[in-house]
């Protein structure tokens, strides 16, 4: 399923922006009125939501450390340019004299099309009136209705593209045909659950007062005074298979954006192994995130200083990844990764460590984290300094 970046942010939003245009057809000739009434009795489960904020949670779960005497507002430009970045992929910056804040454009704002390498034109409101920035080669240009018109000399990383990965792709490129998905599961399920009715897909087309099945129609399963048609009851199992396939999609869903423990339906105990090795996925992706932002918001901070002389200042970040806890137990455990395949393996060699680290300890004490180790998982004990293996 191909979605756009403008699909991108509505999916974001949710409400109003998510339209029956997500809805698919169960049949090609399912009529629209129909097809409008399923889309206003289903839920939109906001997945893309979910990831956005989850990985904005994780970037800035520490406060951004700025230097002393920043003319500019690095923190903002920030926080939007770390926003639309993972969301739409690619973002705009750029620095104008008179302007103290790096100024961040969402991509669905920007135009490229029939202009040279490295131009734009870009939609933008200033002072509540709708305007148009002109970037070419070499200025930049403002114009629009009621807004004084203005131009400047366009300097080297005066506008920069502002990505979090080289191939400028959103972080929910994947994630949001799954949402699309689970809106139409959803939208199918509820349906069914409140009509508790047959849906004839196929068949002539009668009229009159013969009372014969006209294609799409809602026969009552109560309904017996149709001639030559008799109703069979659809399998007892048909709601919990369309269920089921919720639950795997929402879990694909966390899958496919390194936030499968977040997007978890239910609890599952897992070996502190298990749980570490998801963790490696998530903390590289914030950390990605975070270091192209940073490094973008400092080029164009770099650049007003230049336009300016005064000093724009830098801006750091420094996530709290977690776990923080055991990164020298996966380090170890990295070490026997070629024959650590399951969890079961895991918790063997942790018990073997245990037993070492804790030779000198009472035995209830050891044995309470063995016991653990077979029932949680490690989950109460790997944080113990004895199993840290400093």
């Amino acid at each position: 399923m191909r979605l756009s970046i403008a699909d991108y942010y509505a999916l974001y939003e949710g409400a109003d922006a998510v339209t029956e245009r997500f809805i698919w057809k169960v049949a090609p000739n399912e009529p629209e009125e129909i097809l409008a009434d399923r889309f206003s009795k289903s839920a939109y489960l906001n997945i893309v939501a979910k990831a956005i904020d989850t990985y904005m949670g994780y970037v800035f779960s520490n406060k951004p450390k700025i230097s002393e005497l920043a003319a500019l507002d690095l923190e903002s430009a920030l926080w939007k340019s770390t926003f639309h970045s993972i969301l739409g992929g690619n973002c705009l910056g750029m620095v104008l004299p008179e302007v103290k804040e790096p100024i961040v454009l969402p991509w669905t704002s920007v135009k490229t099309d029939g202009l040279g390498h490295n131009e734009y034109k870009v939609s933008c409101i200033v002072d509540g009136n709708q305007g148009t920035y002109h970037i070419t080669k070499d200025k930049i240009i403002l114009s629009g209705d009621n807004i004084k018109g203005n131009e400047w000399a366009r300097n080297p990383d005066q506008v920069i593209e502002i990505h979090w990965n080289e191939k400028k792709l959103s972080l929910v490129r994947d994630l949001a045909p799954l949402a699309v998905k689970i809106l139409n599961y959803d939208s199918i399920a509820d349906t069914h659950a409140q009509h508790s009715i047959y849906y004839v897909t196929d068949g002539p087309e009668l009229t009159g007062e013969q009372k014969k099945l006209i294609p799409y129609s809602h026969i009552p399963r109560q309904s017996n005074d149709v001639p030559g048609v008799s109703f069979k009851s659809p399998p007892t199992d048909a709601m919990d298979k369309v269920e089921a396939k919720l639950e795997k999609t929402i879990l694909r869903a966390g899958k496919v954006v390194g936030l499968e423990r977040e997007f978890a339906t239910e609890y599952k105990v897992q070996s502190g192994y298990s749980q570490e090795m998801q963790m490696v996925s998530t903390n590289a992706i914030t950390m990605m995130i975070a270091s192209a932002n940073v490094r973008a918001i400092n080029r164009l901070s770099a650049a007003w200083t230049k336009l300016t002389k005064l000093e724009g200042g830098t801006i750091q970040l420094e996530p709290a990844l977690t776990p923080q806890a055991r990164t020298e137990l996966l380090s170890q455990l990295k070490l026997g990764a070629d024959t650590i395949k399951t969890d079961l393996a895991a918790k063997a060699f942790l018990k073997e460590i245990a037993k070492i680290t804790l030779a000198t300890a009472p035995k209830e004490d050891l044995q309470a984290v063995l016991d653990d180790l077979e029932k949680n998982g490690g989950l109460k004990s790997l944080g113990r300094p004895e199993l840290s293996f400093n």
